[in-house]
C-alpha cells in the first residue's frame, strides 16, 4: 500500500498490521476477529436517522468532532461488515476533519478492500467511507 499518510497519524502501525495479512482470506479473517480498540454505535443510538441505507446487513454510524480530530464509529449486525466498517472508522479518526477526504479516498483505492468482498458488502465500504467523506467535509472548518 501507498497511502500517503497525514501529519503524525495515529494508526500507521494498524495499516500495517492489515497490509501483513497476504492473502484475501487472511485479511478477511483479520478484519473479522481482530479485537477492535475502538468505540462502537451504543445500543442506545442503533436508530433508524444513524442506520445506513441499503445495507442488507443493518450498518449504523456516528460521528463526533473531539480536540484530537474527527471520531467515527460503526456497528452492523454482520461480523464482516462490522470488521471492515470499524477498521475504516478506526483509520479515519484522531485526524483534523480536513485531512479526512484524501485519506478515505486514498482507503478505498489502495487498500484492495473491494476486491475481498461481495457487491453487496462492498456497499458498506462505500457507504462508510461516504459517511465519513460527508461528516469531515461538513465539520472541517471551524
Amino acid at each position: 500500500m501507498k497511502i500517503s499518510l497525514p501529519t503524525n497519524y495515529p494508526h500507521a502501525d494498524l495499516l500495517e498490521e492489515y497490509a501483513f495479512n497476504q492473502t484475501a482470506e487472511e485479511k478477511l479473517s483479520w478484519l473479522m476477529e481482530r479485537p477492535t480498540l475502538h468505540d462502537q454505535v451504543p445500543e442506545s443510538q442503533l436508530t433508524p436517522d444513524k442506520r445506513v441505507p441499503g445495507c442488507a446487513s443493518g450498518l449504523w454510524l456516528t460521528g463526533e468532532v473531539r480536540v484530537d480530530g474527527v471520531s467515527f464509529n460503526a456497528r452492523s449486525e454482520s461480523s464482516m461488515v462490522q470488521g471492515v466498517a470499524c477498521f475504516l472508522c478506526e483509520l479515519c479518526s484522531g485526524i483534523p476533519a480536513s485531512e479526512v477526504g484524501s485519506l478515505a479516498l486514498q482507503l478505498s483505492t489502495q487498500t484492495g478492500l473491494e476486491g475481498l468482498l461481495s457487491t453487496t458488502r462492498k456497499r458498506a465500504v462505500h457507504s462508510t467511507l461516504a459517511f465519513i467523506t460527508n461528516f469531515a467535509a461538513s465539520n472541517g472548518v471551524r
